[in-house]
Order: structure tokens, then C-alpha cells, then sequence
């Protein structure tokens, strides 16, 4: 195959790919829509907040690291969390 037939197959292949594509996603898009807007029946309730971790904020989380700092015996759990 010359260089002149190879980018034209390779500028065809492009234009179908973009072509086929949009067509698909496009398809495939208004389906999901469809879907969700014919959706019935009730909402899903959300779960409560957990009202602990809000009024500590993120005291928790840092207990947490140090703890788990704590399990790969760095330091005692200093507040480091590499081990050196």
C-alpha cells in the first residue's frame, strides 16, 4: 500500500468511527433518558446524619490515623504517620 492510499484509508476509517459513534452514544443517551424519566414508583429515602462525627468534626479521623500509625509500631502512634 502506498502513502497516499494508507492516510486515505486511515482519514475514511476516522470519519466512519466519528460517524458510528455519535450515532451509537446518541442512541444510547436517549434510551438513559428515557429510562430515568419513566422511572416509577417513590424516591428512596436518604439515611439519617450521624450526629457523633459532626459535632467532633475531625477529631475522629485523626484518632483513626493515629491508631492505625499506632498498629504499624511507628513511634507508639505519635503523630507522625510515616515510619522512618
Amino acid at each position: 500500500m502506498l502513502g497516499g492510499e494508507l492516510s486515505l484509508h486511515l482519514l475514511n476509517v476516522l470519519l466512519l468511527t466519528l460517524g458510528i459513534a455519535s450515532l451509537v452514544l446518541w442512541r444510547c443517551r436517549r434510551t438513559v433518558l428515557a429510562g430515568m424519566q419513566g422511572r416509577s414508583g417513590d424516591t428512596l429515602p436518604l439515611a439519617p446524619a450521624r450526629r457523633e462525627a459532626a459535632a467532633e468534626g475531625g477529631a475522629t479521623a485523626v484518632a483513626a490515623a493515629l491508631r492505625w500509625a499506632g498498629k504499624l509500631g511507628c513511634a507508639g502512634g505519635s503523630s507522625r504517620l510515616c515510619c522512618s
